[in-house]
């Protein structure tokens, strides 16, 4: 897990630094890789060079502000989870617009829970990016991230799995191994007794189902649209968007 910190007073990156060790070290994580910035200048000179799983910014910096290098970070690196830990709440607003997982009030020693709570959702989302299948398939076995899949289904006992490129392929082995694996993801939704849909690849709500991203059109019966379409407005409100 590597982890920004972007703030132009040492000491409150001591403290939020810490914070972050308190977090990990109860949740059993001790790999964390940190880098800090004493501006967002400085930071964001680096963002073509480095990769970062979160970033962690105030907003009030000379030169260029924690929100400007928010909107940097996102155009660079748009899967990067964004913190502000700030005085000033002028900002939140802003800290939205790029979606950011928290904002939190100095000293960041004080609001603890505040920040906890934002590092568990990125943490789980930074997770739920890069986490995959193994499947059986004819040229064998393959591992899938599961952000490429976009529908399971079993038609007529044969057991197929559609990416977002296109492809699509048969498997072998048993249906329910699959669908268990996906639904403890937590972004599949079913939509029919034998039917798996990557809610994360909607991107829009029909009359008659759903359009993912890649244009492809899902039809759902009457009798399970409401029931779906309910499965779906939980997982954004638990998800949010990227």
């Amino acid at each position: 897990m590597k982890i920004a910190i972007v703030d132009n007073c040492a000491y409150e990156r001591t403290q939020t630094v810490s914070s972050i060790n308190e977090y990990m070290t109860r949740c059993g994580m001790t790999e964390a890789v940190y880098s800090e910035f004493s501006s967002a200048y400085e930071f964001a000179a680096v963002l073509g060079k480095q990769t970062f799983d979160i970033t962690v910014l105030d907003t009030d910096m000379d030169k260029m502000t924690g929100i400007d290098a928010a909107h940097i970070l996102r155009r660079t690196q748009p899967s990067c989870a964004i913190i502000f830990v700030t005085n000033s709440r002028d900002f939140s607003i802003e800290g939205y617009m790029v979606h950011a997982a928290g904002y939190v009030l100095k000293p960041a020693a004080d609001n603890k829970e505040y920040l906890f709570e934002a590092l568990s959702f990125s943490i789980k989302r930074s997770l739920h990016d890069v986490a995959f299948i193994m499947v059986k398939c004819a040229v064998g076995e393959r591992y899938i991230l599961l952000d490429d899949i976009l529908v399971l289904s079993k038609q007529f006992n044969i057991i197929y799995l559609e990416l977002k490129d296109g492809e699509t392929f048969a498997l072998s082995g048993k249906y329910f191994d699959y669908e268990h694996r996906l639904l403890d993801d937590g972004r599949f939704i079913k939509t029919g007794r034998s039917q798996l849909l990557n809610a994360d690849r909607i991107s829009a709500v029909t009359h008659e189902g759903f359009l993912l991203d890649n244009g492809k059109e899902i039809s759902l019966g009457r009798r399970v649209r409401e029931r779906t379409y309910a499965e779906y407005i939980k997982h954004k409100a638990q998800w949010g968007k990227r």
